[in-house]
């Protein structure tokens, strides 16, 4: 029988040791704790393999727990209430109009870059101006981090994707300023 454990550094717990494990043709990584040494992973690791064997725990491959777009956002509201934003307005247009069509029934860890990039392609034939484009693209790029930061997402995949550029805006000073 052959145990892989293989270890991975987390943010906050230190040094995580998986277990890789098949059996019946299922695939099993559980996790087997944090900051172990190799004797505490293997024995571990051998009472989660009886475990699996006599069918008492584990399942294969758990599903994915991420909510979908729709079902983060009161997350997103209670934070924006609690740092007192003034403008709610424009963020609530952005989502009604332009996110929840098109994200609001995926879930969040299904996003991918290559949705973002439809999203941006789809705005520019809309004839959308590009730093209109920008100010949606930083309402979605909060929600996403903001599902990172609070664990519900593993990564933002849409963090990498690039935007159209923009110009400068030419500003004329009025009277009283000058």
């Amino acid at each position: 029988m052959q145990i892989t454990i293989k270890t991975r550094p987390t943010k906050r717990q230190g040094l995580a040791f998986d277990l890789y494990y098949r059996w019946k043709g299922e695939r099993y990584r559980p996790l087997l704790g944090y900051n172990l040494t190799k004797q505490e992973a293997e024995q571990r690791a051998l009472e989660l393999i009886a475990k699996i064997q006599t069918g008492n725990q584990l399942e294969a491959q758990p599903k994915s727990l991420s909510p979908t777009f729709r079902a983060f956002l009161p997350v997103y509201w209670q934070t924006m209430r609690i740092k007192n934003r003034i403008d709610m307005r424009r963020p609530e247009s952005i989502i009604e109009m332009h996110l929840l069509p098109r994200f609001g029934d995926r879930t969040l860890a299904s996003l991918t870059a290559e949705d973002g990039l439809q999203y941006i392609t789809a705005r520019l034939k809309a004839k959308a101006a590009h730093w209109t484009i920008r100010r949606e693209w930083n309402v979605l790029m909060r929600i996403l981090n903001l599902a990172v930061d609070f664990d519900k997402l593993d990564k933002n995949r849409l963090k990498r994707v690039e935007l159209p550029d923009v110009a400068p805006r030419t500003r004329v000073a009025t009277d009283e300023e000058l």
